[in-house]
């Protein structure tokens, strides 16, 4: 990850850090710490995440591995601090969705909320993993000072289509029905 990370930098290309489960474990936390040195364009995480990454050391609470202990209301502050301390976009999702960005990123402090999206989403697994490369793809291809634009772009497709597959999913006695 760190080759890759150092490729990207290299090549002025984008990048994102999805800092799975960084507070189950000091060496979790010490790896994301890691990785968060080398300047991704995008951290994106649940509450617990961001808030491990923000505080790193600072005891705030237990977490469950990749789920999170914490609504992700509760991380604004830590998003804020992280996008500020980092100089990245962060995105935590969860049942609203937060993107922050500081002064170096957009010339002027961003907060979005992004409110689509379904409590169901929480509840299946790997679909952080699959927010966080929907916002990589979106990011690689947004012009580099689009980046912020990008990723709210993102959680906002993202959670329409959980939406959609709701919608289509009430219909049919299958839920993978909805996914055809």
């Amino acid at each position: 990850m760190k080759a890759a990370a150092l490729l990207a930098n290299e090549h002025r290309k984008p990048w994102v850090l999805d800092p799975v489960a960084a507070g189950s474990s000091q060496f979790r936390l010490n790896a994301c710490l890691e990785l968060l040195r080398l300047k991704p364009t995008v951290i994106r995480g649940n509450a617990s995440e961001i808030i491990a990454l923000s505080q790193a050391g600072i005891d705030m609470g237990p977490t469950k591995g990749v789920d999170s202990c914490h609504e992700s209301m509760d991380a604004v502050e830590a998003a804020k601090f992280l996008a500020e301390a980092s100089g990245s976009i962060v995105a935590v999702s969860g049942a609203v969705d937060i993107i922050c960005s500081s002064k170096s990123i957009t010339h002027g402090n961003r907060l979005v909320f992004v409110h689509n999206g379904v409590p169901m989403l929480q509840k299946i697994t790997a679909t952080g993993c699959a927010v966080t490369a929907l916002i990589a793809a979106f990011v690689a291809a947004a012009d580099p000072l689009h980046a912020f634009d990008a990723t709210v772009s993102a959680l906002s497709v993202f959670g329409i289509a959980g939406e959609m597959g709701m919608e289509l999913g009430q219909r049919s006695c299958f839920v993978a029905d909805a996914f055809d």
